[in-house]
């Protein structure tokens, strides 16, 4: 309540709890002093309750959302959450992350680990800044995204290796006939690792020689999925698959088939082994998965596919991501530059003689 002062004006204070949180002098009547104490206390509720999100309980939220996503995505998004609660605090109003405190964190990680790194964090900051002011809104969450108007990092992209079509023959050559089944599944397909692994019987129509690809690349982390034609050869690769696969009643198109493995009939996770050994076994230079889709992709563009078609096979939503997985790969660079011969049987002008 408002207290009077000597000289005859009126001193108003704000208690919260008990606590002095706010006071004002110089005010000339009774009833001016009270408007502003209710006012002001409204105002510090308010404000109260809106600092109620910490850091932790938006991070907590968020990876529990996050558990939609492929695992991958989910232990990169984890990492970022760990490195930003030990940096800012758990207890961190979230209302209180500015600009400036992003980009002094993106630029030790910059500096500690690459630019590329740096800019993932700034991408994972920024979907789960966006996400926290839809579903968390009621909680406190500032509207403003405070790592919008941060940079990306400048970065020289590496080139990435493309093995050349001999060295993949060499790979189907070393395959036994269980190995020949998955290896030219991907081949055939252009499809991620995870795309292969989540195949299922229902995912084959050898009636219509199709076949059903299903990733998690979409923003919200749900199911997409792409039917696409197969190729001669995998129609037979796979007809014959279904008749010698050693456990005819599970649902997995491809598994493990060890029976001396705890994980026997259990569909494939990384197989992270299986095409480091067959490198060694075809005598070929060490290669990843990714190596093979951007051998689709570049084998296709060098025999004339149209850019749409191959991003359709590889699925990919944006098809500069495509563009980038294209890499010459044929050898005999010399018989195609010759295309740009306009007439080879005209000889070449000879120099003309300058005039005194």
């Amino acid at each position: 309540m408002p207290f009077q002062e000597a000289d005859g004006t009126y001193r108003a204070v704000v208690k919260i709890s008990r606590k002095r949180v706010a006071q004002k002098r110089g005010f000339k009547s009774y009833r001016a002093a009270h408007v502003w104490e209710v006012e002001e206390r409204e105002r510090l509720l308010k404000k109260t309750e809106q600092r109620s999100l910490e850091l932790l309980s938006l991070t907590i939220e968020y990876m529990e959302y996050a558990k939609r996503y492929s695992s991958d995505t989910y232990k990169e998004k984890l990492a970022l959450t760990n490195r930003i609660l030990a940096r800012w605090g758990k207890a961190m109003p979230v209302e209180d992350i500015n600009p400036k405190m992003g980009l002094d964190y993106l630029q030790e990680q910059e500096q500690a680990r690459s630019a590329n790194a740096a800019n993932r964090d700034r991408k994972n900051l920024v979907a789960m800044w966006n996400w926290g002011k839809v579903f968390l809104k009621d909680q406190g969450m500032p509207e403003a995204n405070p790592f919008l108007i941060i940079k990306r990092f400048a970065h020289d992209r590496a080139p990435q290796y493309v093995p050349p079509r001999a060295d993949v023959l060499k790979l189907k050559a070393a395959c036994d006939p269980v190995e020949y089944t998955y290896l030219c599944t991907m081949l055939q397909t252009g499809g991620r690792r995870s795309e292969i692994h989540r195949l299922c019987m229902e995912d084959v129509d050898l009636v219509h020689r199709k076949i059903r690809l299903k990733n998690r690349k979409s923003r919200d982390g749900s199911l997409q999925e792409r039917w696409i034609d197969m190729s001669d050869e995998l129609t037979a690769v796979l007809t014959r698959w279904l008749k010698i696969r050693p456990i005819k009643d599970t649902v997995w198109l491809f598994y493990v088939t060890d029976d001396r493995s705890p994980h026997y009939g259990k569909p494939f996770t990384k197989r992270r082994r299986f095409l480091k050994g067959l490198c060694k076994r075809a005598g070929v230079r060490e290669m990843g998965y990714h190596a093979l889709r951007r051998h689709v992709a570049s084998f296709l563009a060098a025999k004339g596919a149209p850019l749409k078609f191959i991003q359709d096979v590889l699925g990919h939503a944006d098809i500069k991501t495509t563009d980038r997985y294209i890499y010459n790969i044929i050898d005999d660079q010399r018989s195609l530059i010759n295309l740009l011969n306009t007439d080879e049987n005209k000889p070449i002008p000879e120099e003309q003689s300058k005039s005194n």
